[in-house]
């Protein structure tokens, strides 16, 4: 059995050979990658043909499951490994060469740890580096491990952990939330409570275009979706909170102010560059819902969405940082 497995959901084909090659080409090699194609209309198997790679395992849906639901994609895929770690890859992401070999020297440092996360930058379409992230401590614990996943530096994805498959099936797999938004942030943060492990290098290129969910912001219905998942995600971060356990102490309880007011930002900037998507009479209604979700600022709030409606009026995208 192997000890890694790549999962590595495929819909477009533009960026999948560059990311394949990105994933065989690691200089730690104990690994498979399982390519689940998406139903997609376009020949994701023009491309796999042209590797002969026993690493390269290959299965294809019968109805698209990731345009609506990515989060089941995964799940249906988490079910299909025995590895004792696995990583979400994408088809249009870039590894560098040593990042599981990086991963697997901090997994064998500690055994104990359910999450290993490398480092990040952010590319476009033509890989332009467009945001780098500075390097985290080597191990957090408890909330100084939510406390980094939440900090202005920051870059918000998934393809960049290595989970501990049997954590990840303790919690009953990712936590659903249309097309996956906000899935990955929240899955991390319930597992970063026993601690996260990082690199001190920039080991993934997480790549942000107008062909991908990420990069997509010009429209209604999905947007509209993006606004559903904000509203879970603040009940989600809520309960999590709630149940938190803070020591009695300055430190711990800063920390705790940190990760309620950098997680309640972020639902009020993304809630008002989504508010467009529906009517003025829903948005009203959903806002009078985040009121009786715990922790509400209303002078937060305000000054939040404010700067959200400013930053969709001059067309700017917001990311996962403060």
């Amino acid at each position: 059995m192997v000890k890694y497995t790549f999962i590595l959901p495929a819909y477009k084909k533009k960026f999948l050979a560059e990311s394949l090659d990105s994933i065989l080409n690691q200089t730690y090699q104990d690994f498979i990658i399982l390519v689940s194609n998406d139903c997609s209309p376009e020949n994701i198997e023009e491309i796999l043909n042209k590797y002969n790679d026993s690493r390269i395992h290959y299965r294809c849906n019968e109805t698209n499951i990731g345009g609506k639901d990515l989060a089941l994609h995964w799940n249906l895929l988490l079910e299909l490994i025995d590895s004792e770690y696995f990583i979400v890859a994408s088809d249009d992401d870039i590894y560098e060469s040593t990042f599981l070999e990086e991963v697997n020297r901090l997994s064998n440092k500690y055994p104990e740890a359910n999450l290993i996360r490398a480092g990040v930058r952010r590319v476009d379409d033509r890989g332009n580096i467009t945001w780098e992230e500075f390097p985290y401590n080597e191990y957090l614990e408890g909330l100084n491990a939510e406390k980094a996943i939440y900090c202005h530096n920051y870059i918000s994805c998934i393809g960049n952990y290595a989970f501990k498959t049997e954590a990840i099936k303790r919690i009953g797999g990712f936590i659903y939330s249309e097309y996956a938004w906000f899935s990955d942030i929240f899955t991390v943060t319930t597992l970063a409570q026993d601690g996260m492990v990082c690199t001190d290098q920039i080991l993934f290129n997480f790549r942000i275009s107008q062909s991908n969910i990420s990069g997509s912001n010009h429209d209604r219905d999905l947007d509209r979706s993006r606004l559903n998942a904000v509203m879970r995600y603040d009940q989600q971060m809520a309960d999590f909170c709630s149940n938190l356990t803070v020591k009695d102490n300055a430190i711990e309880s800063n920390l705790f102010r940190f990760l309620v007011h950098a997680y309640k930002t972020n639902v009020y900037l993304f809630f008002g560059y989504y508010a467009w998507s529906v009517s003025l009479l829903k948005c009203l209604k959903l806002y009078n819902q985040l009121r009786h979700v715990k922790y509400f600022s209303n002078s937060a709030f305000f000054k939040q969405y404010t700067k959200a409606l400013l930053a969709r009026k001059i067309g700017k995208m917001i990311s996962l940082k403060l």
